[in-house]
């Protein structure tokens, strides 16, 4: 499945003549919870949630924690430091507080590089304002790049935006099942639940 730009053209026209694209921090989807995303507040909140710890423990088992070196080689663009420093500051793990900044700015280096994970993480921010910068056109784009190299966390985000953020159109109600299934395809069972609801309405 390709996402064209014409998909994101449409989400954005309908957004801004809807007025009912609901990005603002305060309106985060919270029924996204399960997938470990949560909505970042100023208190050094986590954007992401590691519930189990697992994520944390994995890192600790692969030996790698927060310390002024990976800070340097992070600077320095290096791949792997981006990837631990992103994972720290945004899930707030491995005695770092949550940063949503430095969170924000790793995942835009590993994006702008090719990583497609962090081009789901980034555009997922940046839709939902949960960084320095809230911008719905680059985080659709960020969205359909990481969609196209198919990242199920990008589908999912992307069914939600269609679902649950534009006017209950049955056009997007259409391209939110689209984008639903291709995240169910790559194991994310929240769309499943979703893509139930959505069938329910």
């Amino acid at each position: 499945m390709t996402i064209t730009i014409r998909n994101i053209a449409t989400a954005i026209a309908l957004c801004i003549v809807a007025s009912s694209c609901n990005s603002k921090n305060n309106d985060t989807p919270k029924e996204l919870n399960n997938s470990g995303i949560e909505q970042y507040s100023e208190n050094n909140k986590p954007i992401f949630i590691d519930e189990d710890g697992s994520l944390e423990r994995m890192y600790k088992e692969q030996g790698v924690t927060y310390s002024a070196d990976i800070e340097t080689a992070a600077a320095n663009d290096d791949t792997e430091a981006l990837k631990a420093i992103a994972t720290m500051y945004s899930y707030g793990i491995c005695g770092v507080e949550a940063n949503r900044k430095k969170a924000y700015v790793a995942y835009r280096k590993l994006a702008e590089a090719g990583d497609v994970e962090a081009m789901g993480k980034l555009g997922y921010m940046l839709l939902y304002g949960l960084c320095p910068l809230e911008d719905t056109t680059q985080g659709l784009e960020w969205l359909v790049k990481a969609a196209n190299e198919r990242d199920g966390f990008a589908f999912l985000t992307l069914g939600y935006f269609f679902d649950r953020n534009l006017e209950p159109t049955k056009a997007n109600k259409i391209q939110a099942e689209l984008y639903y299934n291709e995240a169910v395809k790559l194991g994310y069972a929240e769309a499943e639940e979703l893509l139930k609801e959505l069938k329910e309405q």
